[in-house]
């Protein structure tokens, strides 16, 4: 028995079109969705490298603060430092202040102080005390020349007396005496070599 095909020719291929369309519409919207997807991981990802960046940035601007810091405690410490070795030379200010406090106290009334040249020195030690305990430390000592004039050589036998009975002061040596004429008087001119001991001095 043959059948009847009621349904016209052109019927078919509609609905075969109609499911074309419909395939290439869930295509589409496949591809849209998944470029909607892919475009938002882009955005997350260009967003995370942004904050990156920030973050780079922010370190290195502190990292160049820091730096600056850091060049700028170097000079400080180049200072420091070129401080410290003018007063190993020279001595500190509280030492030459005591020194010339107690030089005066000894001097006579009648002797006057004409030039005082100093240079303080590391001198290493090892006393008795340390060699017990093992141990080894440092003593400073300041090397000194004193010249000045006095009326009498009885003023500067007074002064050496009571310069070497100081216990700080050591090495005490009389480097010249001659005879200086000062406004028509003869006076006594002269030149002292001793040592400071900075630490019995109380000096450190």
């Amino acid at each position: 028995m043959r059948d009847l095909e009621f349904l016209p020719e052109w019927y078919p291929k509609l609905r075969r079109r109609k499911r074309a369309v419909a395939f290439q519409a869930w295509v589409t919207l496949g591809i849209m969705a998944f470029l909607g997807l892919w475009m938002l991981l882009a955005q997350r990802d260009v967003h995370a490298r942004e904050t990156e960046l920030r973050d780079v940035s922010s370190s290195l601007t502190r990292s160049v603060t820091e730096l600056d810091r850091l060049k700028t405690l170097e000079k400080l410490k180049d200072q420091y430092a070129a401080q410290d070795a003018v007063f190993a030379r020279i001595g500190r200010p509280i030492e030459m202040t005591r020194l010339l406090t107690t030089l005066e106290e000894l001097m006579p009334p009648t002797m006057s102080m004409l030039d005082l040249s100093v240079s303080t020195e590391e001198i290493k030690i090892d006393s008795l005390a340390a060699r017990a305990q093992q141990q080894k430390g440092t003593n400073r000592k300041m090397k000194m020349k004193l010249q000045g004039v006095t009326p009498t050589d009885a003023d500067l036998a007074s002064f050496l007396a009571k310069v070497t009975a100081k216990p700080f002061f050591t090495e005490v040596a009389v480097v010249y005496i001659k005879e200086r004429m000062d406004a028509g008087h003869t006076m006594r001119e002269f030149e002292v070599s001793f040592t400071l001991d900075l630490g019995q001095l109380g000096v450190n």
